[in-house]
């Protein structure tokens, strides 16, 4: 929860701003890795040459 206020010349109106969020798709298990890249459509030497 957030609470917010808006300010205007003439007036102020407070709110309350409740949202949720994802905040994990895929847990990785092991040890945490240095780098992570996701390549989608590209072979092993596609992607080779965009991490150079």
């Amino acid at each position: 929860m957030c609470n917010v206020n808006i300010i205007t010349p003439y007036d102020s109106v407070g709110a309350s701003i409740t949202n949720q969020v994802l905040m994990c798709e895929s847990v990785i298990v092991g040890e945490i890795p240095g780098t992570y890249y996701e390549f989608n459509n590209s072979d092993e030497v596609q992607a080779l040459e965009i991490v150079e």
